[in-house]
């Protein structure tokens, strides 16, 4: 997302793991200061952060078989208020699962954990539901149509353009630093 001005992250038929944690550990940063190197533009020095950062808009693709960890960070994007979804309701199949090794060698799979919205609600059969409701049909995908991401794209253009309207940029011209040359 280097240099652009809003992102599509798509986890539509995303089937799981563990990584909504590191990828919204990326999202979501909150700036808090600015900085003015000498003879430099103004900027948060992005070292600080010690991992990579995207604060500007995004929006989330999720279906019907997104599921477990696609799941909670379709959730998680929603609860923060941190970007929009769009496309249908994720399949309600956030259990939390872990291995257990049989003496034939075999693996006996069971769940260990659920998972909880900030509000309490399960997410074990209460999928995330977008913002933005848009099918995909047979008959779209047959034709190479994919309806719901014209969709994220026409939202994240919108985002872009309120987050270019409403956000506040640091403004060079009001700042004075006291050892110009």
């Amino acid at each position: 997302g280097f240099d652009k001005d809003g992102m599509v992250i798509d986890v539509r038929d995303n089937t799981g793991g563990f990584t909504a944690d590191r990828v919204l550990n990326i999202l979501c940063v909150q700036r808090h200061s600015w900085s003015v190197p000498r003879h430099g533009d103004p900027a948060y020095l992005a070292g600080y952060w010690g991992r990579p950062v995207f604060d500007k808009p995004i929006v989330v693709l999720c279906n019907q078989n997104t599921v477990s960890n696609g799941e909670i960070f379709s959730h998680a994007i929603k609860q923060l208020g941190r970007g929009k979804l769009v496309g249908v309701q994720t399949n309600g199949g956030v259990i939390a699962t872990s291995d257990e090794p049989l003496l034939d060698l075999g693996v006996l799979r069971h769940a260990g954990y659920g998972w909880y919205t900030l509000d309490g609600t399960d997410m074990e059969l209460h999928g995330a539901i977008p913002d933005v409701i848009v099918e995909n049909t047979p008959a779209d995908t047959a034709a190479g149509r994919d309806p719901q991401l014209d969709a994220a794209i026409d939202t994240l253009q919108e985002a872009v353009k309120d987050y270019k309207k409403n956000h506040t940029p640091f403004v060079p011209n009001t700042y004075t630093w006291p050892h110009q040359p």
